[in-house]
C-alpha cells in the first residue's frame, strides 16, 4: 500500500509535464523526485530509528475509532440508500461545471491578490481600454526608413480601428508627419507668413479676450505668450533630433528602438477590451489580416496580448492530457496490483468524489478556473487515491472491514490531515491564487478520506465481499 500509493503520488505530479510551462516541468520532477526519496527513506532510515523505540500498546485513539463508527456495512441497514450522498455529490459537481469560468490571463491572479494592481485593472476596464497592449514593431536600416514603415502601418490601423476593437495608438509618426506633408505645410505658411506672425496672433487673440466678460488671467499672463513664444513663420521640416531637442527624448526611446544597428519603431495599441477577453485578440488579429498588415515588408506584430489568441486552447488542452494521463498510469499501477477492474474502480471511487467536492468549491467560492487551479487535478488523482489503496488493500488480504477501518483509520486521518493541513497552511499567503489552491486540494482530500472510509466499504459489500488475486494466498 505504501510503495503503492507513493507511486500513484509521484506518476500524477510527473504528468503535470504535459503543460507547457517550464516551472510546472520543474514543479512536477521536484516533487516527484522527493516523494520518491521519501519512499526509500521509509524503508531505510525509519526502520532504523524505529529500532531505538521500543514498541509499547496505547488505547485506541479518537482518530481510529471514528472510522469504524462510520461504517455503513452493519447488518440491517439499507446500503443502496447509502450511496446516495456520494452520487448527489458527483451529479451536483456534473451540473455546475458548465457555469465554471475559466481565466486565461497568467496574471489575473495575481492582480486579485494586490489591491493597487487589482485598482487600476478595474480603472482601464471601465474606462473602455487595457493598460497592456499589443506592439507593432517596423523595422528597417535607418530611423527614416523604420518609421516610414511605422507610418503605413499604423494608417491602416486608423482606417479600421472601431472594427478591429481599438482604443488608441501610440505611434512616433503621430508626432512626426511625412516629409512631403511637412514640406507642404511649410510651403503653405512661408505664401501666408502675415497670417502666422506673432504680432497677428496677439491681436486677433486680444480681440477675442475683448468679448469676454471676465477673461481668465491666465490666458493673458500664461498662454498668450507661450503661443507667441513659439510661432515661427521660418518653419523648417521636423525630425527626430527636433523632438530630442523639445525634450521628448524618453518618449522617441519608446518608440525607436536600434539594436545591431537596426533601427525598430513601435508603435502602441491599445484595445477598447481587455486583451485576454474571450475573443478581443482573435477580432484585432482577424481584422489585421484583413487589410493587410501582417503582410507590410518589416512589420511585426508582438506583444504579450498575442498569446492570449490560443492561451486558453493550449492550456485547457494540457491540463486535460494531464489529467487523463494520470488516471491511465494510476490506473493501469491498481490493475497491475489488483488484477480486477471492479476492485480498481473500488479505489478511484473515492477520488471521483474528492474531485467533485472539489469542483463544488470553486462554484460556490466563485473562484476562476487559472493554471493554478485546474492543476489540482492530476495532484488530487495521485494523492486522494493514497487512502483507498490501503482499505482495499487490506480487504483484498481478508481482513474484515471493522479490522480494517480500526486498524488503517488512525494512519489514514493522521495523514490525510496532514498533507489538508499543509494545503490549509497556503491560505496564510496574501497571493489569491494560492489561497484558493490551498482550499481546493484541503477540501478535496478531506473528502477523500470520508468516502474511502465510508464508500469503499458499502462498495466492497455490494461487490460480494471478493477477495484479492491470487497471489494473496500463496507464501
Amino acid at each position: 500500500g505504501i510503495v503503492l500509493g507513493a507511486a500513484t503520488s509521484a506518476v500524477a505530479f510527473l504528468a503535470l509535464m504535459a503543460v507547457p510551462y517550464p516551472w510546472m516541468t520543474e514543479l512536477a520532477v521536484l516533487t516527484a523526485c522527493g516523494l520518491l526519496l521519501i519512499l526509500v527513506c521509509t524503508w531505510t532510515v525509519l526502520p532504523l530509528l524505529l529500532s531505538f523505540s521500543p514498541p509499547r500498546v496505547r488505547a485506541q485513539p479518537l482518530w481510529s475509532r471514528w472510522t469504524s463508527r462510520l461504517s455503513p456495512t452493519r447488518p440491517g441497514q439499507r446500503r443502496w440508500w447509502a450511496v446516495a450522498p456520494w452520487a448527489a455529490l458527483v451529479v451536483a459537481s456534473a451540473l455546475v461545471v458548465p457555469g465554471l469560468h475559466f481565466e486565461p490571463h497568467p496574471w489575473a491572479v495575481a492582480l486579485r491578490g494586490n489591491p493597487e494592481s487589482a485598482r487600476l485593472d478595474r480603472l482601464s476596464r471601465e474606462a473602455g481600454t487595457s493598460f497592456t497592449p499589443l506592439l507593432v514593431v517596423s523595422e528597417g536600416l535607418s530611423a527614416d526608413e523604420a518609421i516610414a514603415r511605422d507610418r503605413v502601418a499604423a494608417r491602416r490601423l486608423r482606417d479600421v480601428s472601431l472594427r478591429a476593437g481599438v482604443a488608441t495608438i501610440q505611434s512616433l509618426a503621430r508626432w512626426l508627419p511625412p516629409p512631403e506633408q511637412q514640406r507642404a505645410n511649410v510651403d503653405f505658411i512661408r505664401a501666408r507668413r502675415a497670417l502666422f506672425t506673432p504680432e497677428r496672433f496677439g491681436r486677433d487673440f486680444e480681440a477675442v479676450l475683448a468679448e469676454l466678460e471676465e477673461p481668465d488671467p491666465y490666458l493673458t499672463e500664461v498662454y498668450l505668450p507661450e503661443v507667441v513664444r513659439s510661432l515661427n513663420p521660418d518653419l523648417e521640416e521636423l525630425t527626430v533630433d527636433d523632438l530630442r531637442d523639445l525634450g521628448l527624448g524618453p518618449n522617441i526611446d519608446r518608440h525607436l528602438v536600434i539594436r545591431d544597428s537596426t533601427f525598430f519603431a513601435v508603435s502602441y495599441v491599445f484595445l477598447r477590451d481587455f486583451p485576454w477577453a474571450e475573443g478581443a485578440t482573435s477580432r484585432f488579429l482577424s481584422v489585421a489580416r484583413e487589410v493587410g498588415l501582417e503582410d507590410l515588408p518589416g512589420v511585426t506584430l508582438a506583444g504579450d496580448p498575442l498569446r492570449s489568441a490560443d492561451h486558453a486552447r493550449v492550456i485547457r488542452r494540457s491540463v486535460l492530457a494531464s489529467t487523463v494521463l494520470a488516471v491511465l498510469v494510476v490506473g493501469a499501477l491498481l490493475t497491475l496490483r489488483f488484477r480486477r477492474l471492479s476492485i480498481v474502480g473500488l479505489c478511484l471511487a473515492p477520488l471521483v468524489c474528492g474531485l467533485g467536492s472539489s469542483l463544488l468549491i470553486v462554484r460556490l467560492f466563485g473562484i476562476d478556473l487559472t493554471l493554478l487551479t485546474i492543476a489540482i487535478a492530476p495532484i488530487l488523482i495521485g494523492i486522494g487515491v493514497d487512502d483507498g489503496i490501503h482499505v482495499v488493500d487490506r480487504l483484498c488480504k481478508g481482513h474484515d472491514v471493522d479490522t480494517v477501518l480500526r486498524e488503517t483509520g488512525g494512519a489514514m486521518t493522521l495523514t490525510t490531515l496532514t498533507t489538508a493541513g499543509a494545503f490549509a497552511a497556503l491560505s496564510l499567503t496574501t497571493f489569491t491564487g494560492i489561497r484558493e489552491l490551498g482550499l481546493i486540494g484541503g477540501v478535496g482530500l478531506v473528502t477523500c478520506l470520508l468516502a474511502s472510509v465510508h464508500l469503499i466499504p458499502l462498495g466492497w459489500s455490494l461487490l460480494g465481499e471478493q477477495r484479492g488475486p491470487p497471489w494473496t494466498a500463496v507464501r
